[in-house]
């Protein structure tokens, strides 16, 4: 007797894919209880912050990887365009951030004397080399985020088993040498590599009355890629060529 597996139309595939090349406008986003400009309370005890704290789940394991990495120019500036996946390799379906410019808070619980509101954000930064392991006086500057309140189906992405997402980033090298010589000579002389960090947050704030009694920031995420090499021959001449070094990132 022959019997046949089929594989299910919603396994192991590409769910959703955007593109951040192009900047986007900057939106704030400001935790409002009742409608009104939030003030810290008064009282003892309030204004606590707790800022890293892991918010430990048994999810569906995912995965970060950069599936290409290529070197250009634009403008006479060095850049790298980047596709990044993320893959969930586990059992079972999870939401992902995916709306690209910021939201408001949620209210996630409330009873008579406190309410907490809060929302997701997810970042992507990415290092040459290494994660956290920048060498020499390149890095990468980029702006890489995505946002969604809690369980919010429309501002975020539903990736089951076997799927993934991608996204089309661009990242700009910049040289945080004031003498950039020795940056335009590892461009001429050098490989690139790349990878990559997904770190993904539940941002909260507890509200008594009209004022913000507590706030904290929940580790959901970190996620770290494997180092790629990045296509594309390293520039033969420096001719031309312009670093931007103001506001480099300090890893």
């Amino acid at each position: 007797m022959l019997f046949l597996l089929r594989t299910s139309p919603l396994e192991a595939q590409n769910v959703g894919s955007k593109d951040l090349v192009q900047p986007r406008p900057q939106v704030s986003t400001i935790a409002q209880g009742n409608g009104k400009q939030a003030r810290v309370c008064e009282e003892s005890g309030a204004g606590g912050h707790a800022d890293g704290v892991i918010l430990m789940t048994d999810g569906p394991a995912l995965t970060l990887s950069i599936s290409s990495a290529e070197l250009i120019a634009l403008n006479k500036k060095p850049f790298i365009d980047m596709t990044v996946v993320l893959k969930n390799h586990g059992i079972g379906t999870t939401l992902v951030p995916w709306s690209e410019s910021a939201v408001t808070s949620a209210r996630l619980t409330s009873d008579r004397n406190l309410g907490e509101v809060g929302y997701q954000a997810a970042t992507v930064e990415f290092f040459l080399g290494a994660p956290f392991k920048n060498e020499g006086d390149l890095r990468i500057r980029s702006d890489v985020a995505l946002w969604s309140q809690p369980e919010n189906q429309s501002q975020s992405i539903r990736v089951g088993a076997g799927q993934w997402v991608e996204l089309h980033v661009r990242g700009e090298i910049i040289c945080i040498n004031r003498d950039a010589t020795q940056c335009l000579n590892r461009l001429r002389e050098s490989k690139l590599q790349v990878s990559g960090w997904w770190y993904q947050r539940l941002l909260t704030e507890t509200f008594k009355g009209d004022c913000i009694y507590s706030s904290a920031a929940y580790t959901e995420r970190e996620l770290e890629s494997h180092v790629v090499d990045v296509t594309g021959a390293p520039y033969k001449s420096s001719e031309g060529l312009i670093f931007d070094s103001t506001s480099a990132p300090n890893r």
